[in-house]
């Protein structure tokens, strides 16, 4: 990941780092089919282009059942059907265009701010956030504040004037862990949290592993079991925290 890349160099050179993570609220519920319509047009792709995008937007309706009782069907003048590739596809096209003064990391529906911080520097994180903010109305979408948190890296921050961070006139909570694209990253940046949250969902799958060998499965399967629900839980993104182990 290379946020922690930026993370561990700026601990490296005795630098600290704020970092806001946040994530839209029901970010495909929320897109705006005009909106990304615009969006197609101002890449400059051909109008053939655009047009069969668009086909995956026309003709969507809804209808609500409860029991017996139908509503009146709705058409959808926004929102992505989930499960196929085309969903983020259109979710990238719509917050391309994100930006800030600091490093952003963008993942389909969820954005890192990094603030590398010397020591007698002050932090502008607020008005990146603000920035952020005022990005995404832009596109008719909302930050979700409940998701919305705040992580403190190096004791470089702690001497400085610290200024707490808001989102709508919320006060942003400050935390010393955060789970990152499955991934628990803390302030100290080891991976502590990271390997006890890994090895508990590891031992839930091996108590169902014994269940199997109880009922004599054979070996085959107790190995593809292994290999496909417990092996692939202990080496999920070792690639960024295995080597800090070493």
């Amino acid at each position: 990941m290379l946020h922690d890349h930026i993370w561990h160099k700026a601990l490296d050179q005795r630098q600290s780092a704020r970092v806001m993570f946040t994530d839209y609220a029901k970010a495909f519920d929320h897109v705006d089919h005009a909106v990304v319509i615009m969006k197609l047009t101002a890449f400059g792709l051909h109008d053939v282009l655009v047009h069969w995008f668009c086909s995956l937007f026309k003709g969507r309706q809804q209808r609500v059942v409860v029991g017996k009782h139908m509503s009146d069907w709705t058409a959808l003048m926004g929102a992505m059907p989930q499960g196929s590739w085309f969903g983020p596809l259109t979710f990238l096209v719509l917050m391309n265009d994100l930006t800030a003064e600091c490093h952003a990391h963008k993942f389909v529906d969820g954005t890192t701010l990094s603030q590398v911080l010397g020591v007698d520097q002050h932090s502008r994180m607020q008005n990146n956030l603000d920035d952020i903010v005022t990005l995404s109305a832009a596109s008719l979408m909302n930050i979700n504040i409940k998701k919305a948190e705040e992580m403190q890296l190096g004791d470089g921050m702690r001497k400085q004037l610290y200024q707490e961070l808001t989102l709508q006139g919320n006060a942003i909570d400050n935390v010393k862990s955060y789970e990152l694209l499955g991934i628990y990253v803390t302030e100290t940046l080891n991976w502590d949290v990271h390997i006890l949250a890994t090895l508990s969902k590891a031992f839930k799958q091996i108590h169902f592993l014994k269940q199997l060998w109880h009922v004599i499965v054979s070996t085959a399967d107790l190995v593809t079991y292994y290999n496909s629900v417990i092996r692939s839980v202990i080496q999920s993104a070792c690639p960024v925290w295995l080597s800090s182990l070493i």
